[in-house]
This record gives C-alpha cells, structure tokens and sequence, in this order.
C-alpha cells in the first residue's frame, strides 16, 4: 500500500506542476525609458541631456528623475532655436511590427535654470498607450525602431521666454530637470497582479485544506501519513479526492 501510495502522489505532483501558470508576465525586459532632449534648429544635432544617459523605470516601479547634467547640450548650436521635449520609451520594442501597450503615470516637470522663474511643464496624468513599430522615412535600415516612444513639449514661451537671446540665455543656464514617473502596467498587466496567485499557495488555508487526506487513513501507521501529505506540496485539490479514493481502494483490498 505504502510503494502505491507514493507512486500516486508523483503522479499528482507532476499534474501539480504542470497546472503551473505558465502564463506569468516576465517582468525582465518591462522597463521605459526616460530622457530629457534638446535639438538646435540649426544643424538638427539631436543630444539627450545628462551627458545622453537613459533613466530605467521596471514595471511597478516610481522613480523622480533629477537631471543635473546638461554638458552633453553644449555642443549644440546655439545660433538659431531650440527645440525640447520630455520622451517616454517603451525598452520592449526592438523591432518593426512589434505591439505594445503600457500604461505609465507622469508628475508635472520642472526646469530650473539660474536667473529665471522655474519652467513647470503640465504634463501630470495617467497615460495608457499604444506602440506599433515602424520604420520611419529618414532610414532604409530595418533595424531602427519608429513609434515605440512618447514626446511631450517643453516650451519656454510658458514663462515668458519669447525673444531668442533670452530663450538662449535661459537654456544655457538650466541646472536641473525634474520628473516622477510611475510604470503601472504593460499590456494591461502589472507586477502585483502576477505574485497574487504565489501567495495563496503559501497561506496557512492551503495546508488545513489538505488535512482530510490524513483523516481518511485510520488504520495507516504513522509513518503513513507523513507519505499522504507532505508539507508544502501545493497540490491542486482537484485531484486530493482521487488519492483519498485510491487508499480507500487499498485499504478495503487489504482487509
């Protein structure tokens, strides 16, 4: 009876495991992206600030980004305007034809830049968006990657800065850029949603749960038991029934 029972609780082991969600979102690659940049209109040299260093947000993640290094912007060319922006990247995205859809919430950013009032751009609010990639017209290589970020304008005229010597003054004066970002979901999934069913594996609920395969075994020896239910196996209760069967079947043969 003993060696059949074992045999049987394999087999619900492995039943066990194979029930296992294989369907869990693997949060390895789910970041964004963060960066602040600037264009001259000039020669349309594009440069991320913070000497062109990426901030990485992972799926559940809030971080506030302060960005207090702009040295990569001085090699723009200052002689005619500028162009900013505040871009949100999707890093699962890496070639054409790729889906996405993430869902991220921004604070309102701030520049400061010496000598001016502080720059807020309204940008605060939850943004769900879709990513289709594509390759963009400048390119014929089908190795970039088109549409798999968000561009939210920084104007200065916000504050007044109209004229381009003060719009030139105040961009080579800035000292810091400031913005949270919150990574709530990637294709209408989120981290905390998918520990939820590890959990309940684990509650003491589980194990009280499975005490009637103990119960059932009246005439077993002790060292039975420990055979019927061990701990921690995380068997699906569906199928504790036919064990209990089985040793009943055993158990009646055996009398």
């Amino acid at each position: 009876m003993k060696k059949l029972l074992s045999i049987s609780l394999a087999i619900v082991l492995a039943l066990s495991l194979m029930l296992t969600s294989v369907s869990a979102l693997d949060l390895d690659n789910k970041t964004l992206f963060i960066q602040f940049w600037a264009q001259d209109t000039a020669t349309w040299s594009w440069k991320a600030a913070n000497d062109g260093s990426q901030i990485s947000v992972a799926l559940g993640e809030t971080v506030t980004i302060d960005y207090t290094d702009v040295s990569a912007w001085i090699t723009l060319d200052t002689s005619a305007s500028i162009n900013m922006g505040l871009q949100v990247l999707d890093q699962t995205i890496t070639a054409n034809g790729e889906h996405s859809v993430v869902k991220y919430e921004l604070s309102d950013a701030v520049i400061k830049s010496t000598g001016y009032d502080d720059l807020v751009i309204p940008v605060a609010g939850v943004y769900e968006v879709t990513h289709d990639s594509v390759r963009p017209d400048w390119t014929t290589d089908d190795s970039v990657v088109g549409g798999a970020s968000e561009d939210y304008t920084i104007s200065p005229s916000d504050i007044g800065l109209v004229a381009a010597e003060q719009y030139i003054d105040w961009f080579e004066n800035i000292t810091s850029m400031t913005v949270t970002v919150t990574y709530l979901e990637y294709n209408g999934e989120g981290p905390a949603a998918e520990e939820a069913p590890v959990e309940e594996d684990t509650t003491e609920e589980d194990t009280a749960e499975e005490a009637p395969v103990e119960d059932t075994a009246d005439e077993a020896p002790a060292d039975d038991t420990a055979d019927e239910a061990p701990a921690d196996t995380g068997l699906a209760l569906a199928v504790v029934p036919a064990v209990v069967a089985l040793a009943a079947v055993v158990l009646s043969k055996k009398r």
